[in-house]
């Protein structure tokens, strides 16, 4: 996998820097990116890779979070005109308190 890690002008792939890095791989770096890896310098990029994709994780499972919650708003208001309150509550697992509001939204 090349998964690109970028911090300003260094951009390293996780595959190149890990544990099994040749001298012919470091060298192609140095070259690339005119740096000369070290190994300080190749833990300290994949430290900063490994936040990265730490911080991309967080952000893919909130906008996943947020997408299923507008999911499960957009199927609470297609029930609204065939079930009560109280079912769309239970089926859903949505507070009936969210219900009634989106109920009253609609209704406008």
């Amino acid at each position: 996998m090349k998964f690109a890690c970028i911090f300003g002008k260094i951009a390293v792939y996780n595959d190149i820097v890990g544990a099994n890095t040749n001298d012919q791989e470091n060298s192609g770096l140095e070259q690339e990116f005119d740096i000369a890896m070290s190994e300080t310098l190749e833990g300290e990029v994949l430290g900063m890779c490994n936040l990265s994709e730490g911080i991309f994780a967080d952000g893919l499972d909130k906008g996943i979070g947020i997408g299923f919650d507008k999911g499960l708003l957009q199927a609470a208001k297609n029930l609204l005109d065939i079930l009560d309150d109280q079912t769309i509550s239970q089926k859903l697992g949505l507070s009936l308190n969210v219900i009634k509001d989106l109920r009253q939204v609609e209704r406008k």
